[in-house]
């Protein structure tokens, strides 16, 4: 049966390990990038109409434009 004073000293240790562990990890967050928001992503597809649907009616994304062939043509976008 451990002592007393040997069940202070494993929770002593137990202790620095934990905090080690929890220092390490704050360390590592430092440096790392935090994502607020997204305001919008372009994913390239062969079939607009098919990833709108899917996008729209599966995922519940907003419709807001169609960025085609065409469009780069009037913006003067080869």
């Amino acid at each position: 049966m451990p002592s007393a004073l040997t069940k202070k000293f494993i929770a002593l240790g137990f202790n620095a390990w934990a905090a080690t562990v929890r220092l390490k990890h704050a360390v590592r967050r430092l440096g790392a990038l935090k994502l607020g928001k997204v305001d919008h992503f372009t994913i390239p597809v062969h079939d607009l109409e098919r990833a709108r649907a899917f996008y729209c009616d599966v995922l519940g994304a907003a419709y807001l434009m169609r960025v085609d062939d065409e469009t780069f043509r009037r913006f003067g976008r080869p």
